[in-house]
């Protein structure tokens, strides 16, 4: 028994102390039988953190008397180790001794060390939390959908999207938000997302209301049969492309009067029929199927070939920022977009796009962020400091430059007191009541003051410290 990893234990619940205890008692908590022993009746008591304690005497110590010879009663609950370091352990307990009237005298349990499973949990939990708030504040229509392709999940875009309420779609199939024309590709699909991992589609939802909505569908796997699908309503973008090809002449029309370069290309992009380059890049007034390598580096040809091929596949629009051979061989930046014209069947027919010339705009974008970069270097030797201070642990992480900041080198761990201790004492009280008026609950998230502090050489420097609040307990 004393080889046993786990806490063994019989407890007399009449005199309210532990008979007997196994040495996992001192591997688990540190503490030795004579411990336990001198402890007497105040071992539960002292041990126990008080919230459990609490429901201990609440719920466990009455279930005691209901027990009947061999059934379990389990529970769960913090105990503190010598160190003073709480362990959450989980007691397995039935009745050993009874009194001639039959009433439970002792109780014999088994606890074993669940502190790794609660931390577990406990991260598991968080992770399930940022996880739920991502989904709800997606702009885009979230649902999981089984392996039966029913709903599982559904975010609040996807209720609005649809006009129906969380509840109501909860209990339909994915299939019952198929337009009728729609609904034998259902399972089509889902094979299809089982099979390559992951899949986009464009097709129609039906509305509460009964109305058809066009939405952009990307679907992935999670495993054990469950997908995950983000729906995009596209309802705009098709009202923009069912104009753009209702009045094809008239936009060709308005076009003409544009600074931007304008180009005319076949519906797999192969070939370019016209460009009227602007004096920005080189004319083309004959189809020219080799205009790929003339206007585009070779460097940047896959990414501009691979885009070309999402909007061909998806009959989208194409938008593209790239670079581009200019008129006299340079290497210049253009916007491009392009729309695709379809025929009556909803085949593309061909692409008419416009490119404006954003070299100037780029120059000054790559200027700006080597100005960024100078102020981020100005910053360092300005005798800048970063800090995080956690307030449960008492411990403080820090920029390599903080401690320099305060005359120190090499200054090992950093507590509340640390910062203060190298305070000008003149300036402590206020720096302390500061701080603590941001830590209070309800107190501002942000504080902010000018401090001095005494250098080894008994020199006075002044110091300024914002601090803000990350994170409060709930």
């Amino acid at each position: 028994i004393n080889a046993s990893p786990d806490i063994i234990y019989v407890y007399d619940i009449e005199e309210l102390k532990n008979v007997y205890v196994n040495d996992g008692i001192q591997t688990n908590l540190g503490y030795s039988d004579a411990e336990i022993k001198e402890m007497d009746s105040g071992v539960i008591p002292t041990l126990m953190h008080p919230e459990d304690f609490e429901n201990y005497l609440q719920h466990t110590y009455p279930q005691y008397s209901k027990l009947s010879d061999r059934e379990l009663t389990v529970h769960e609950y913090r105990m503190k180790d010598k160190t003073g370091s709480w362990h959450w352990l989980q007691s397995k307990e039935s009745i050993f001794l009874r009194l001639p009237d039959g009433t439970p005298k002792q109780i014999f349990g088994i606890s074993n060390d669940i502190t790794e499973r609660k931390k577990a949990e406990h991260l598991i939990h968080e992770s399930e939390e940022r996880y739920r708030i991502l989904i709800e504040q997606a702009n885009d229509g979230i649902v999981q959908i089984g392996s039966s392709m029913e709903i599982n999940l559904v975010n609040a875009a996807l209720c609005r999207m649809l006009g129906y309420s969380r509840e109501e779609l909860l209990k339909m199939k994915v299939s019952d938000t198929y337009a009728e024309s729609e609904k034998t590709q259902v399972f089509q699909r889902q094979e299809e997302v089982i099979e390559k991992g992951g899949l986009s589609f464009e097709r129609h939802m039906i509305r509460k209301d009964g109305t058809e909505l066009p939405v952009e569908v990307s679907i992935g796997t999670l495993g054990n049969g469950q997908l995950l699908g983000i729906v995009r309503d596209i309802s705009q973008r098709k009202k923009a492309e069912n104009a753009l090809k209702a009045s094809e002449e008239k936009f060709r029309g308005l076009t003409t009067a544009s600074s931007d370069v304008l180009y005319r290309m076949s519906p797999d992009w192969s070939t370019m029929f016209q460009l009227d380059g602007r004096g920005f890049l080189v004319d083309n007034e004959k189809p020219n199927s080799n205009w790929f390598h003339e206007y585009i580096h070779s460097k940047d040809q896959e990414r501009v070939l691979s885009v070309i091929k999402e909007a061909i596949r998806t009959k989208s629009i194409f938008e593209l920022e790239h670079p581009v051979l200019q008129v006299d061989g340079s290497l210049g930046w253009t916007f491009s977009r392009a729309v695709p014209l379809f025929d009556e069947l909803g085949d593309i027919i061909e692409w008419f796009g416009a490119a404006s010339n954003i070299t100037e705009r780029k120059r000054v974008s790559e200027a700006l962020e080597e100005s960024e970069q100078l102020l981020r270097l100005s910053s360092e030797l300005a005798q800048v400091a970063a800090w995080e201070y956690d307030v449960e642990t008492n411990s403080m992480t820090r920029s390599t430059s903080h401690d320099k900041l305060y005359g120190i080198m090499n200054q090992g761990k950093w507590e509340r007191e640390t910062f203060l201790n190298a305070t000008h004492p003149d300036d402590r009280e206020k720096s302390n009541d500061l701080i603590n008026k941001s830590l209070a609950a309800g107190g501002p998230d942000e504080y902010r003051f000018d401090f001095r502090v005494i250098y080894p050489d008994k020199s006075i420097h002044w110091l300024n410290v914002i601090g803000r609040i990350v994170r409060r307990n709930k």
